[in-house]
């Protein structure tokens, strides 16, 4: 189910692909679709841990209410990533791996757009280390994904034109894309979870509350 989520929430961006190539709107539906994916998987990640049965309806329903202020904080935590790369490569994986909960701590305790920055790097404070191992093993096997299908792609390509134009391989690296994004969201919010349990000794029901 959260792979049918990240498909319907990557569709819109394909089908502007298809249909307005140059768009310069491409980003922003992206950034949208791709921001409200994010809080519909982290309660639909919060309820599986739980044990709950998940539904489509319910991870709409009430990601969404905290949606405009993860995209902003998401934004904000964007740009102070940007800035750090400028400065330094390594202050960028610092910030990457200190703000990488906005999106949970957001959703999941209702913090404000700047309440949620420290808020985040508390939690993964002492813990960077193996949230950035996490995070590269993630990238890591996003990038074997992406490379099998790139080998597919020309494989078929070879035996029929349905891979000869661009329409084609977008949609395909964008189906790609959106179950990658999906397990990266899906383990942000497992170890959103993980580290509170460990640094404040709640249990996942408690941390579900926040839903209900």
């Amino acid at each position: 189910m959260f792979a049918g989520i990240a498909l319907a929430a990557y569709a819109p961006g394909t089908v502007s692909y298809i249909l307005w190539p140059d768009s310069r709107w491409m980003v922003l539906i992206g950034l949208v679709t791709g921001q409200i994916m994010m809080v519909m998987l982290v309660y639909g990640t919060v309820q599986a841990l739980r044990g709950e049965k998940v539904s489509v309806s319910a991870c709409l329903s009430k990601g969404l209410r905290r949606f405009g202020v993860a995209l902003v904080a998401s934004i904000l935590a964007g740009i102070g990533t940007g800035l750090a790369f400028l400065l330094l490569v390594l202050p960028g994986f610092v910030v990457i791996t200190m703000w990488s909960l906005v999106v949970p701590v957001v959703t999941i305790e209702q913090q404000g757009i700047l309440a949620s920055l420290p808020r985040s790097a508390f939690l993964t404070r002492g813990r960077r280390w193996r949230i950035f191992g996490a995070l590269v093993a993630c990238i890591l096997l996003a990038a074997v994904i992406l490379m099998v299908a790139a080998v597919i792609a020309v494989l078929l390509e070879r035996t029929t034109n349905l891979y000869s134009t661009g329409p084609a391989i977008m949609t395909e690296a964008r189906v790609v894309l959106s179950i990658i994004h999906a397990y990266f969201t899906c383990l942000l919010a497992t170890l959103y979870y993980f580290l509170r349990r460990e640094k404040e000794g709640i249990d996942v029901d408690h941390v579900a509350r926040a839903f209900d």
